[in-house]
Parts: C-alpha cells; structure tokens; sequence
C-alpha cells in the first residue's frame, strides 16, 4: 500500500487513475486469497 502512495503520487492525475484501478484490482485478489 506504500509502494502505491508513493507511485499515486509521484504520477499525473491520468496515469494515477489508471494506476489505482490495477491496484485495486490486485487488492481484490490479495485478499481473495
């Protein structure tokens, strides 16, 4: 979750989006398993 802030916000508002919806996607399967 880290990693993720610190990417989020180091990106541009475009990229970040799209950042965060294939972490939220590997979220979801983390915690599926």
């Amino acid at each position: 979750m880290t990693q993720y802030v610190y990417k989020k916000k180091f990106l541009p508002a475009g990229v970040s989006i799209f950042i965060s919806i294939v972490f939220v996607d590997n979220d979801i399967v983390s915690f599926d398993r």
